[in-house]
């Protein structure tokens, strides 16, 4: 009778045992293709943990052709030259360190970056953040590219703040050529930008986005003013442009 007990309880460890290997041998095996694109932020459309959706370069163009509403951000680091009508620039590992760039969380975001990897990543922390309308562009650039579309867009966004009585950046660089687009806001009166050697001079209304675009065309260091009276220290308020 004690030989039986050995025997049956030998038997019981020896399946357990077996059971054990081939669990632990399953758990070694690859994870399956959805797991591997979710782990590398390739979600289609409105998957698990998602609220986002791949969109294709044929479906961005029609979108810029009907000048639909939505704002267009590239994420792309180091800068690229941008697709026209885009709106920001945000590096995608800073999305939240410029919240103040992005619109309201219902509106319409269409992010894009070379491939589509970058763009995935951001788009994946925008919803997280609570926005609740964004776009990926699958393919990115070089889909866009492939497709036959032209990349005629700036080569640089800049950002351009206008307060009393100095602008941020004071020092802008950027390379002769270069297709420069400057998004200036001003937290508190009107000011203004004048750059004399390219012809420009733009207002900068409080409150407002106010864009401006020029090709840097010469090479040189050029300064640029306040052309609006904006206080007792406006003589002062100046800053550099530097094209190489």
């Amino acid at each position: 009778m004690k030989k039986v007990s050995i025997i049956i309880a030998l038997s019981v460890l020896i399946i357990a045992f077996g059971i054990f290997v081939y669990t632990k041998m399953r758990s070694l095996q690859p994870m399956d293709k959805e797991v591997v694109q979710k782990k590398e932020y390739k979600a289609t459309s409105f998957e698990d943990k998602y609220s986002f959706k791949n969109i294709s370069v044929q479906e961005l163009k029609k979108m810029l052709d009907k000048a639909e509403d939505f704002v267009l951000i590239d994420v792309h680091i180091p800068e690229q030259k941008h697709i026209q009508g885009t709106d920001e620039f945000i590096p995608f590992n800073a999305i939240k360190e410029n919240i103040d760039k992005l619109p309201k969380k219902d509106r319409k975001i269409v992010i894009y970056c070379r491939t589509g990897s970058m763009s995935a990543r951001a788009a994946k922390e925008m919803v997280e953040m609570g926005y609740t309308n964004v776009y990926n562009l699958e393919d990115g650039i070089v889909g866009w590219k492939e497709a036959g579309f032209k990349v005629n867009g700036p080569d640089r966004i800049i950002y351009l703040k206008a307060q009393r009585f100095s602008f941020s950046p004071d020092i802008i660089k950027v390379n002769q050529g270069n297709k420069v687009k400057i998004i200036a806001e001003s937290p508190d009166v009107t000011h203004g930008f004048a750059l004399s050697e390219f012809n420009i001079n733009m207002r900068i209304e409080p409150g407002a986005r106010n864009i401006l675009e020029f090709i840097a065309d010469k090479r040189g260091e050029f300064i640029f003013r306040c052309s609006v009276f904006c206080g007792s220290g406006h003589n002062n308020m100046k800053g550099e442009l530097v094209v190489k």
